[in-house]
């Protein structure tokens, strides 16, 4: 029965983790609406430094990132310390990785033909997840070469997408009648995040003040939103977009992100053209580009606000990247 309940979701929930992507063929019935009657609006504790260009490139260095020997490269987080975690494809399929001080380490879930690496904290504690032998995703927590398994008690599927530095754990699970809900996972204590009035909702990332990121779905899209710690839930204005997914925050309250245009890629089922990466402080947001790709996204960021993500060169070749704020180095 499990199996069959996992099968019969499992597209449901990839299509709203994907971001509804059939919206992009109705993208002029409807707008981004904040939720109602939860104090949104601009984040006043937000202590961000001022909004560089990334647009523009005047303010960032972008740098490569590529597992060696790999079809494809993704960099989905980065620690307070620049550890990078990620994942790559090769003739045997995915695997995780870690790359600290310029040395890559792989990292793959036993007997699982697919590891995801989504997020490490400061202590060095990794969480993702994997598939197992008959596709169903579970969430998994590594740590010093251990693996623990996470699966929400009563789910078809659970995913561990961010690991804070106290050891809180977020992520998304479909639970039996498949709905999906966000979750966070303190020691052995699950505690279910829905947004008010959602279809779906998604955690991608907490902060080491209790802030959540994530993502919900209302009728006709996916919104972006923030929860301060005092449990308001904030929606992002990506202008522009028809849909967006907040997936990292850091502690000075910057996120980072996907948001969608109104195009219509070859493949409507894929992010490709479509997709744009997205920085946002202060209820302000501005487009994070690599120079030269076909397109951006932008997944993870830390607290000294260097930001990790994919993108995808005029070969249609996929890379990971990190950049970083040029004042820096100067």
């Amino acid at each position: 029965m499990r199996l069959l309940r996992s099968n019969q979701n499992r597209n449901r929930a990839r299509l709203v983790t994907g971001l509804l992507l059939c919206c992009l063929f109705c993208s002029r019935l409807f707008s981004q609406v904040p939720l109602q009657g939860n104090g949104i609006g601009p984040n006043p504790s937000a202590t961000s430094r001022a909004l560089p260009e990334l647009a523009k490139f005047t303010n960032v260095r972008f740098e490569t990132i590529d597992y060696p020997g790999a079809l494809a490269t993704r960099a989905l987080g980065i620690n307070a310390q620049g550890a990078v975690v990620g994942s790559f494809d090769d003739s045997n399929g995915r695997h995780g990785f870690i790359l600290d001080t310029g040395k890559f380490r792989a990292i793959d879930v036993p007997g699982s033909p697919s590891t995801e690496i989504k997020c490490i904290n400061a202590r060095g504690e990794v969480v993702g997840y994997y598939s197992d032998s008959d596709s169903n995703q579970h969430g998994f927590y590594w740590f010093k070469g251990r693996f623990r398994t996470i699966d929400v008690p009563f789910s078809v599927e659970t995913r561990a997408e961010g690991i804070n530095d106290a050891g809180v754990i977020s992520g998304e699970y479909v639970d039996e009648q498949g709905n999906e809900h966000g979750y966070l996972l303190r020691d052995t204590e699950f505690e279910t995040i829905d947004v008010p009035n959602s279809f779906t909702t998604d955690v991608w990332m907490v902060s080491n003040d209790s802030w959540l990121t994530g993502d919900y779905s209302s009728a006709t899209t996916v919104l972006a939103y923030v929860r301060s710690k005092r449990g308001s839930f904030i929606t992002l204005n990506i202008p522009g977009s028809i849909a967006a997914s907040a997936r990292s925050i850091n502690d000075r309250h910057e996120v980072v992100g996907r948001w969608d245009d109104d195009s219509v890629p070859d493949d409507p089922t894929a992010c490709t053209t479509q997709c744009h990466g997205f920085y946002w402080a202060n209820g302000r947001s501005i487009d994070i580009r690599f120079p030269g790709a076909l397109y951006t996204i932008a997944l993870g960021i830390n607290n000294p606000g260097q930001i990790v993500g994919r993108y995808v060169d005029t070969s249609n070749n996929e890379h990971g990247f990190i950049a970083r704020f040029k004042d820096e180095f100067e």
